[in-house]
């Protein structure tokens, strides 16, 4: 696998990965608009490297081959991934993985369901003949089409087709379509599609959304298959940018579990629903957490999902988990082990994390004086 970086480093990071049977030259355009406002790792898939010969592993491997790149250049933590096809699924894998932090991620018509096991052989076959017919007979589809979308996969298959020919195709296309998204984890889940493309894409988009009930789907009137990245790199620029507004360049980032040293719930707990509501600007103080920066800084929390984990930063301990929902019947379990939480009531409870939410949801967070007010608090309630 490669790594082609561009832009600043000191700029928020953004991988790029590209789809079955072409280079992460697909994305130049792109890059292009985006390199003064990010640092960007665009990836090249094995079997598919301009220049060098190369076998395609499988969708685990290239997205293990990832996830050890950010852990040693990037701190573990990626701003924004987007992948595009056989990208998106490795990007599924990264995320279903859970072993670095991605903010976003853009799943580009990602294929995560299997294909029934008689037809995956036939199919790869074709797809194979289908990439050598491209390379073979270019100028003639280039007649046919008449199209920059057609034209640009014509150039890119010129280019990555003699150093992986077909087994690249076909084992890539195999172990795409033998292996099912079983879960994912992450904060902000994009699903991209066009809408000559539906017939497939639909059920990934639903079977994602039923894995992570927050993702967002966008279907792309009149496009084909990665056909919105081609014919309109600006349009794709102009969404990557709405997250780097999110991303403040010197400020604290998105908390994720790997950030602090955490203990799981204990076997001891116990649940009740907190009623409460949350304007849109508290749910993103709450969806950024909390890296503890000082010894007074007694809370490390972080969201999947619609669910926030809140530990006591000194030993790790889970203290709360907050089930967030429509109603604003918000569902929290809460910690019961005698040796970690010393609180035994549901109505204490229920008034010290509206207190805690009260002080997440103000920005910017107050670690300092929570930390004083829940010291205040303990003294007097050990007086009485």
């Amino acid at each position: 696998m490669t790594f082609d970086t561009h832009g600043n480093k000191g700029k928020p990071s953004l991988l790029l990965i590209p789809g079955l049977g072409v280079s992460c030259g697909i994305f130049l355009p792109l890059i292009g608009i985006l390199e003064d406002r990010f640092h960007i790792i665009a990836a090249g898939i094995d079997g598919f490297l301009p220049g060098k010969e190369s076998a395609f592993t499988s969708v685990d491997d290239q997205a293990g081959q990832i996830i050890n790149y950010v852990r040693e250049n990037l701190d573990g933590r990626l701003d924004i991934a987007y992948g595009l096809s056989l990208g998106g699924k490795i990007l599924s894998r990264i995320l279903e993985r859970n072993e670095i932090a991605v903010d976003h991620a853009i799943l580009d018509a990602a294929p995560l369901l299997p294909l029934p096991r008689w037809s995956v052989d036939p199919l790869r076959y074709y797809q194979s003949l289908n990439v050598w017919t491209c390379y073979h007979w270019t100028g003639f589809w280039r007649r046919v089409f008449h199209s920059h979308y057609i034209d640009v996969l014509l150039d890119e298959c010129r280019k990555v087709w003699p150093y992986g020919k077909g087994k690249a195709v076909r084992d890539g296309y195999k172990d795409v379509y033998t292996h099912k998204l079983e879960s994912i984890q992450g904060a902000d889940i994009h699903y991209w599609y066009g809408s000559k493309e539906a017939f497939v894409a639909k059920a990934q988009a639903r079977h994602l959304c039923a894995l992570h009930p927050d993702t967002q789907v966008e279907v792309f009137p009149g496009m084909n298959h990665g056909q919105f990245l081609i014919d309109h790199p600006e349009e794709v620029a102009k969404r990557i940018k709405t997250f780097r507004s999110e991303i403040a360049d010197n400020g604290p980032r998105v908390a994720r579990r790997g950030d602090w040293k955490t203990e799981p719930m204990p076997e001891r707990h116990e649940t009740f629903v907190l009623d409460r509501s949350f304007s849109d600007g508290e749910m993103d103080m709450l969806r950024r957490g909390n890296i503890p920066q000082a010894m007074e800084d007694k809370w490390f929390w972080y969201m999947e999902g619609s669910t926030l984990w809140a530990h006591r930063s000194w030993t790790g301990h889970c203290i709360y988990k907050i089930d967030f929902k429509e109603d604003n019947h918000h569902v929290v379990t809460v910690n019961r082990d005698p040796e970690q939480y010393k609180c035994t009531r549901i109505e204490e409870d229920i008034e010290s994390l509206n207190k805690l939410l009260d002080w997440w949801t103000e920005p910017p967070y107050d670690y300092y004086n929570e930390w004083l007010s829940e010291t205040h608090d303990a003294l007097s309630s050990h007086r009485s």
